[in-house]
């Protein structure tokens, strides 16, 4: 028990060592003064002054001076202000201290490519949106239309189907129709563009893209490739492996609860619920006889990690007098699907030509070259109904590899449908080129005035071959090992006479069909 004379004297000496403290702390204070200009030496007035990892700070006068108290003897002073690049500076000890920020503006010298020219982003009035080369391929995609998706404003992407070489997106600006694509000048469908080869893209909506005209009253999409920079051959080499797999599954049930459930149903209509008798509906559960197994239509159907692979190889450099940019590249996408028979390949090829011809003349000369090969089997709508009725109670496998399982659905087998030796594939190959030479002529006496002219050569070679097969579904007994046709898909040909292939030639596009089957 402290006496009351010590009691007294506590609060007294409390007070002394905070005094102490606090004149300990005061002490190593230090008031820092100084001056804030802009690069050009006018003071800034408003801009803020801090000390690195304090919260306190102050603002500048309408002279630009500032006074700011720091609790360390080197401290870092950071300034910002408004359209300006913001610094941290370390203190140098001097008396009067002076910063000089540097305008965060300079994306406003940026080139932005509106209509038939170029402008600076500080100019530009008109409601366009751009994005670099660079942005867009930080992710992996087969198609460059997909790579637009959520980067730029306004712009909407929609994508109806994941197939490879159909997975391309729409591209629509603030909702409205499908914009008019134009690449390097020339109106093209984006797709058919290598993402590499980009070096920037820019949409021009509302009066922006008007210089096109009426093909331009959903949105224009300016497409830029890249160009040689000129100096020693530069070198360029991308590769990516990517793997997709399938997401957004229902919830399947197995062949017990399928049989559960099919009784039910009937029974809650007062109907007979047939063959989903209580006991087969136990057998089913238990899943311990050889015809009362559970499988799984989705497993056998679909596969993880579809590869897809990319590369793309680039050199470009040059002179005062010519600068070149050239570049190939390829594409090999696989399906989900576990059959294999649904693929994408492209080929790319791409050379960029800039030439001094004179003083006053210059020209251009692009060549664009794109070879695609894909296969499908059936359409995916086709294949996802029937997975849907695929029943958990029937084997996607039979012991007979040359036998097609039954789903439970008269005529239908998801899994059949996928395959190509046995259903019939629809292959194409296409192929296109884009050549540009183009001239343009500076006028001597008018600064400013160009002049100049292109001359385009677009030409698309299409190659198409389908087929088809008919197949029999079957199931199996287990017990008796005997299979027992149950239906067809597609109608059952005795084939009279051998395969054909008629070739067609039209002019810009070639064909090939299949002879007609007899059918009996």
């Amino acid at each position: 028990m402290l006496s009351l004379q010590t009691r007294r004297i506590l609060p007294i000496i409390f007070l002394f060592v905070f005094l102490a403290i606090s004149s300990a702390t005061f002490s190593q204070s230090i008031t820092i003064s100084g001056t804030v200009k802009s690069a050009a030496g006018e003071p800034l007035y408003g801009a803020s002054v801090m000390e690195q990892g304090q919260l306190s700070g102050t603002f500048t006068g309408q002279d630009g001076t500032f006074k700011l108290n720091v609790s360390k003897a080197k401290p870092t002073l950071v300034f910002s202000f408004v359209g300006f690049e913001t610094q941290q500076v370390p203190w140098n000890g001097s008396g009067n201290f002076s910063v000089q920020l540097e305008p965060a503006g300079s994306n406003l010298t940026d080139v932005v490519v509106v209509g038939y020219g170029t402008q600076k982003r500080q100019y530009v009035t008109g409601a366009v949106a751009q994005v670099s080369g660079k942005e867009i391929t930080a992710a992996p995609a087969a198609n460059a239309s997909q790579l637009l998706a959520g980067r730029l404003p306004g712009l909407v992407t929609k994508t109806n189907s994941s197939l490879p070489g159909a997975d391309g997106a729409a591209l629509q600006i603030r909702g409205f129709g499908t914009a008019l694509i134009i690449v390097d000048g020339l109106p093209t469908d984006f797709n058919r563009v290598d993402p590499n080869d980009i070096e920037s893209i820019s949409v021009l909506k509302d009066a922006s893209a008007a210089i096109y005209g009426a093909r331009a009253g959903n949105g224009v999409i300016l497409v830029t490739t890249k160009r040689g920079k000129g100096g020693a051959p530069t070198i360029n080499y991308s590769g990516t492996y990517t793997t997709q797999s399938p997401t957004a599954f229902q919830t399947q049930v197995n062949a017990g609860d399928f049989a559960e459930l099919r009784r039910e149903a009937a029974l809650n209509y007062g109907l007979n619920p047939g063959e989903f008798t209580g006991d087969v509906v136990q057998k089913f559960k238990a899943g311990t006889e050889p015809n009362y197994g559970s499988y799984s239509w989705k497993d056998a159907l679909f596969r993880n990690n579809a590869p897809m692979y990319q590369q793309n190889l680039s050199v470009s450099g040059g002179s005062q007098g010519i600068k070149y940019f050239a570049s190939v590249g390829m594409t090999d996408q696989q399906s989900v699907f576990t059959s294999g028979d649904y693929y994408y390949k492209r080929y790319n090829a791409r050379l960029n030509v800039d030439a001094t011809v004179s003083k006053n003349l210059t020209m251009r000369f692009d060549l664009q070259y794109r070879v695609e090969n894909r296969q499908q089997v059936a359409d995916v709508d086709v294949v996802m109904i029937d997975f849907q009725t695929a029943q958990p109670r029937y084997s996607p496998f039979l012991p007979d590899p040359t036998k097609n399982g039954f789903s439970g659905f008269s005529e239908r087998n998801p899994l059949l449908r996928t395959q190509a030796d046995r259903k019939g594939y629809n292959r194409t190959a296409n192929n296109f080129f884009n050549g540009l030479l183009g001239l343009q002529y500076a006028i001597p006496f008018v600064q400013g005035l160009k002049i100049g002219g292109d001359l385009i050569v677009s030409q698309s070679n299409n190659y198409q071959k389908e087929f088809s097969l008919p197949a029999d579904l079957h199931t199996y007994d287990y017990e008796t090992k005997v299979y027992t046709y149950l239906a067809s898909m597609g109608n059952t040909i005795t084939l009279r006479e051998p395969l054909q292939e008629v070739t067609r030639f039209t002019r810009g596009q070639q064909s090939t069909t299949i002879a007609p089957l007899v059918i009996t």
